[in-house]
């Protein structure tokens, strides 16, 4: 029997997202340009830290997540003091030459004005990468699902990588993949299921829709057999996913923004929410079609708010039960 309070491990690249809501108040003196008062601010996690995020708030205390990754010297000044901005168990190791990644966004009452970025590109020494495999390796072990969240700054090398998938695969823990990095089909075949974005996938493999008689579903066959992978979720934004698996015909599953009583407010973040939800249902023991239904349903609902949001299990559970799917916690 399968134990009932179930433990995700997510492994990827730490990110804060730091929003700061700005209102116009004059001209400036200076140049012919707007100054703008400080509204308020505010931080929430970013990258893998969102998909860590979305998990606690589907679980709703009905499970254990804890993040590994490697951060920046300043982290415990950029957020790490404050349990509220994440709270689950951190295993961070610190880079004493690195600072913490923070995206800053400047937005007023209508829209984003600008966005900036403060991140060093580049991987990880080899000595902290080694030291971070060791601690995620031991949190592998006894969890229930595994999350390898890549943004492509420089947490997620082969040398992380390749012995977690390989780990996991031994002792039967699903590798949920969602990766930005250029080497995704290499570095992450063998996992269970990758996530990626139809752009992302013609990317990945050099391949548009146009090329391919098949158009979708050849494009996420070919990321699937070339991976190696269980199942592949291609996401399509206001299309919904196109799934493709070893054990069932491909099929499209339509966002549930189709609802034309829905207006999309804001889709920052609603990749994550897909990532924890499917591996949230595979530690669940759910079929890859029933995962990909219900991280429609919760990408949905993340979609209709401002910023990047964590979704809500009741409010997923509730809107499944609607339309006739089992919420599996």
């Amino acid at each position: 029997m399968s134990k009932m309070r179930k433990k995700f491990c997510v492994i990827g690249d730490m990110i804060v997202d730091h929003y700061r809501i700005i209102e116009p108040t004059r001209i400036s003196p200076e140049a012919p340009v707007l100054i703008f008062g400080l509204r308020k601010e505010y931080k929430v996690p970013g990258g893998a830290g969102n998909v860590a995020n979305n998990l606690l708030g589907l679980l709703g205390g009905k499970g254990d997540v804890v993040i590994c990754s490697i951060v920046g010297h300043d982290w415990d000044e950029v957020a790490g003091r404050d349990h509220d901005f994440l709270p689950c168990r951190k295993v961070l190791v610190k880079n004493p030459s690195r600072r913490t990644t923070v995206k800053e966004r400047l937005v007023t009452s209508r829209q984003q004005v600008a966005r900036i970025d403060l991140q060093q590109i580049g991987h990880h020494d080899p000595e902290l990468v080694d030291e971070l495999c060791a601690l995620a390796l031991a949190e592998v072990r006894d969890s229930d699902a595994v999350i390898l969240s890549d943004y492509d700054h420089g947490v997620m090398s082969p040398g992380l990588v390749r012995p977690i998938i390989a780990y996991a695969e031994s002792v039967g823990v699903p590798v949920v993949v969602d990766s930005k990095s250029p080497d995704t089909v290499s570095k992450y075949s063998g996992s269970t299921i990758a996530l990626p974005t139809k752009q992302e996938i013609q990317h990945f493999i050099g391949m548009s829709r146009e090329d391919l008689a098949g158009g979708d579903e050849d494009l996420a066959v070919a990321v699937l057999e070339r991976m190696s992978l269980q199942a592949v979720g291609m996401t399509m934004g206001k299309d919904g996913i196109f799934l493709a698996s070893r054990d069932a015909k491909p099929e499209r599953y339509p966002a549930l923004a189709e609802d034309p009583e829905n207006d999309v407010v804001d889709v920052a973040g609603a990749g994550d929410t897909v990532t924890a939800t499917v591996a949230l249902c595979l530690a669940h023991l759910t079929g890859f079609a029933e995962a990909i239904m219900l991280a429609n349903v919760a990408a949905g609902t993340v979609v209709l708010k401002s910023g990047v949001v964590a979704a809500s299990g009741d409010e997923v559970g509730r809107i499944a039960a609607s339309r006739g799917i089992r919420w599996p916690i």
